[in-house]
């Protein structure tokens, strides 16, 4: 039979090992804090002390967070919680605050198509990332808001250089400081959605097309990038955008195209030019026009997800 030798283990050494572990955990002014509120004595915190070390290691992760984008934990933590009819610690997984504050943003639309992810964003700590162009759109945006302007917005350039980024953070801002309803929609999934709905359910689609109407604040990301035909041309986006001028509703918009640019891609033989000039007045008699140029991109990675 081969005998084991086993290593004898230093009882006062583990002891002490563990005295460090709890210092640690009362050197924590939030935990300090929850052991007295909870009135929970040295010797409880000490036979539960691996709960307590768990949750003080993920505190540190949080202590020096850099927003969910790059949160290592998903915007999920660990917290304590004391059973005293047992006289145990449990550890609970709770949804960190950063996402419920992106909910609650969130909720304030009747429609978001939105990457949710860029509300963690301000305004003001953008500048840091933009050449000039850019930060004028920011500052007429940041103008629009404090200003109470009723002002629409078309921003324009090409693909990549962050103007669906500028115009959700922009979006965040407004719904905080503002009453009313607000939509926000991709010309690219709305369109071919409201087409088929016509075809499904003509009710619901005049339900939806009388919302675009008459929202107080639409927001409309990628126009001119959707599937163009007569029909969502003529009985969509020249409906909305004429119903909104009339009734000096504003309307946020991006796309890849300048407004000459814009009426050239909706033109088609078929039905003229006359709706397709219309659209294109709409936009410009009531909002600023802003170009982002080519040669400001984002810094690369940025803004990656």
């Amino acid at each position: 039979m081969i005998e084991l030798d086993f290593i004898k283990i230093d009882q006062n050494k583990v002891d002490k090992i563990k005295e460090k572990s709890i210092d640690r955990i009362y050197q924590n002014e939030e935990m300090r804090v929850f052991i007295d509120e909870n009135k929970l004595s040295r010797e409880f915190v000490f036979s539960h002390m691996a709960d307590f070390l768990k949750v003080l290691e993920d505190k540190k992760i949080c202590k020096n967070c850099k927003g969910l984008n790059d949160c290592p934990k998903r915007g999920y933590y660990f917290d304590l919680q004391i059973d005293k009819k047992r006289n145990q610690s449990n550890i609970i997984y709770l949804q960190c605050k950063l996402i419920q504050k992106r909910a609650k943003i969130k909720d304030k639309f009747i429609i978001c198509d939105v990457d949710t992810a860029n509300f963690d964003y301000e305004l003001k700590d953008c500048t840091a990332f933009f050449k000039e162009d850019r930060k004028l759109v920011l500052s007429n945006m940041a103008k629009i808001i404090k200003e109470n302007l009723n002002s629409g917005l078309y921003v324009y350039g090409e693909k990549g250089i962050g103007k669906s980024f500028i115009m959700n953070i922009f979006a965040k801002h407004l719904v905080s400081r503002r009453k009313g309803h607000f939509v926000y929609v991709d010309a690219r999934n709305l369109i071919p959605s409201m087409i088929e709905l016509s075809f499904k359910d003509k009710d619901a689609f005049l339900d939806d097309l009388d919302l675009l109407k008459t929202v107080d604040y639409l927001f409309i990301d990628n126009l001119g990038e959707e599937e163009k035909n007569d029909f969502s041309k003529e009985s969509i986006i020249y409906e909305v955008l004429k119903e909104r001028k009339d009734n000096n509703l504003p309307t946020y918009i991006t796309s890849i195209y300048s407004l000459k640019d814009l009426f050239n891609a909706y033109r088609t033989p078929k039905s003229g030019n006359f709706k397709t000039k219309d659209i294109v007045s709409f936009i410009e008699s009531t909002s600023l026009i802003i170009n982002i140029q080519t040669s400001s991109k984002i810094a690369s990675g940025i803004f990656k997800k």
